[in-house]
């Protein structure tokens, strides 16, 4: 179902015509017109359907937010991965999930009275609706879990993304790869640069000042038809919190290239320096043509001032100092990071997108990644294809004893998961991969273990064993909430692993819930529904509650994070090659 907002329906139906003229067929793409189903305004572009609606690629309106996407029934989506040892829980969709208005072929007929929000929304709370993809604000995903708090939520949010640079910079390219993350777009994205923080010597240098303004003066501010632009109009008038950040200085700050209004929705580049930390400016994101500069003594300060900030989608570095970048990575929050090169412009496979913190909401997999259908599907366990017992000489010490530990009934089971971590581990997780092998700029993806509750509510003790089991092989810092105390064995594995274990019921599980401002949690034996109720659908609480498998490569999820790492490999054309840990 594709719905474009009001001032863009026109666009969309050209886009719709064209999708269908190309062969999509139109029982599976609808159009629904904002104009049509607000009541008929002048110049409604009538909404066209086809008699089944068997996906609904598209819904929103909201402002300042790129539409969302749903999909019936995705955990029937089919994968490329060739895991043995899970499959798809089903396969076939539900095309009831998107009403229709009738059979009609030609158009949908207007709906008196109804807003143009209302239909996302009733398809936001219909319980046939099993999942959404959403692209755009924070605000957004918080504004969809109100309606439905159980919603399984994939969304890539907002990003408050920032460029340190370094004294070991090459400063001219620093100057050109800040303007443009900056400013490309007007702003516009969610991968944009909004902070640049010079560290040391650079934060009193005139020069690097001077090349930055040299290189946003060279940007052409005008309307898209003008073919020497490069800089374009807002996608709306600005007002609220952009409209503040053009036109309006905290205490301390100072413009050095104060922005101006040269058109209903479209500003020239504004950059204002002496933003301080805490400040509402290192804070929050705009989504305009807006920079701020901040200063910091050290590399690590600088940091420091970057991981503050609730977003962590993009984070860009300019250094040429090996050191300099090893420590960068090591410590940045992001799930984007460039060195030495520009924060915007991602492509599939090559920079997998996906955020960390506020960026992202649900399991955090990446669009354009190998884990990213992992997430799109409920898995069910599933012997491994011609799979024989492994001996337990193959495996290493600590997972020698959980093979001990096991009940011998299950042995086998857990020894299956176990070989099956290993060879995730080895072949995905344990390293960083450069799939596309370029010379002159290196793409890696990493995983990165990540904090998470394993929440185990009863059943079998072989499926807690072997969720801890994943944990240990990536390296994961995890706790486990258990409503009864595990058996000896298990508990002296969890404490000298150190895995706190606590002893919590349903009444002081549910109250410690609600007093978690993060987390990442595995349920085992319940559902995702009482954390849902008692963190009121926080965006920031991701659950996998599905049946535990012996798939490594589905079980491990929880307990990483992807990092995408770009680098600029050469140096006027010589490669230079970085050891990407």
């Amino acid at each position: 179902m594709f719905k474009p907002a009001r001032q863009a329906a026109r666009t969309g139906a050209v886009i719709a015509e064209a999708l269908w003229a190309a062969g999509v067929p139109r029982d599976a793409l609808r159009l629904v017109s904002l104009a049509a189903t607000s009541g008929g305004d002048e110049g409604a572009i009538p909404a066209q359907t086809g008699t089944r609606s068997g996906a609904c690629p598209s819904f929103g309106g909201d402002e300042g937010a790129i539409p969302a996407q749903t999909g019936t029934r995705p955990e029937a989506c089919p994968t490329s991965g060739g895991n043995d040892d899970a499959i798809p829980a089903e396969t076939g969709t539900r095309s009831e999930a998107c009403p229709t208005s009738g059979g009609n072929d030609e158009a949908i007929p207007a709906q008196t009275g109804t807003r143009p929000r209302d239909l996302g929304s009733r398809l936001i709370a219909d319980p046939r609706i099993e999942r959404v993809i959403l692209t755009g604000a924070y605000e957004t995903a918080e504004r969809f879990r109100r309606i439905r708090p159980d919603l399984p939520l994939l969304a890539e949010t907002s990003g408050k993304n920032a460029i340190i640079v370094t004294p070991s910079a090459d400063l001219d390219l620093a100057a050109h790869d800040v303007a443009y993350s900056a400013f490309g777009h007007a702003g516009q994205k969610c991968s944009a640069a909004s902070l640049v923080v010079l560290v040391g010597s650079v934060a009193d240098s005139e020069r690097f000042r001077r090349q930055l303004l040299d290189a946003v003066g060279a940007y052409r501010v005008a309307d898209p038809w003008d073919e020497s632009a490069r800089i374009g109009p807002l996608i709306a008038p600005a007002e609220g919190k952009l409209l503040r950040a053009l036109t309006t200085l905290e205490p301390g700050q100072s413009w050095i290239l104060e922005p101006r209004q040269i058109g209903d929705a479209t500003w020239t580049p504004g950059i204002r320096e002496g933003v301080l930390p805490g400040s509402e400016f290192h804070t929050t994101e705009y989504f305009g043509p807006v920079l701020g500069i901040m200063t910091a003594p050290t590399l690590d300060a600088a940091i420091d001032i970057v991981n503050a900030v609730d977003y962590g989608l993009t984070s860009g570095l300019h250094s040429l100092d090996e050191r300099e970048i090893d420590r960068w990575l090591a410590r940045i929050e992001a799930g984007n990071a460039y060195v030495n090169r520009g924060i915007t412009g991602a492509i599939v496979a090559r920079q997998p997108f996906g955020g960390w913190k506020k960026s992202s909401v649900g399991p955090g997999t990446k669009a354009g990644g190998p884990s990213y259908l992992f997430a799109l599907g409920s898995w069910h366990d599933a012997d491994p294809a011609g799979a024989d017992p492994v001996p337990a000489s193959n495996f290493a010490a600590t997972a020698r004893r959980i093979l001990r530990i096991a009940d011998p009934a299950d042995r086998d089971w857990i020894a299956q998961a176990l070989a099956s971590d290993e060879a995730a581990y080895t072949g995905e997780f344990g390293r960083a991969r450069d799939v596309q092998g370029m010379s002159v700029e290196q793409n890696a993806l990493r995983y990165v273990p990540t904090p998470a509750i394993v929440r185990f509510e009863g059943g079998r003790e072989a499926e807690l064993l072997r969720v801890v089991a994943a944990a240990i092989r990536v390296g994961a810092p995890i706790e486990v909430s258990a409503v009864a105390l595990p058996s000896a064995p298990l508990r002296e594995l969890l404490i000298d692993s150190g895995i706190t274990l606590r002893i919590e019921d349903a009444a002081r599980w549910s109250t410690r819930v609600a007093g978690l401002a993060e987390a990442r949690i595995r349920v085992i034996g319940g559902s995702a529904d009482p954390i849902a109720r008692a963190s009121n659908g926080s965006p920031r609480i991701a659950v996998w509650a599905g049946e535990v498998t012996r798939a490594g490569r589905i079980e491990a999820l929880p307990f990483l994070r992807e990092q995408a790492v770009s680098i600029t490999a050469h140096r006027f054309g010589t490669p230079r090659r970085y050891d990407i840990p």
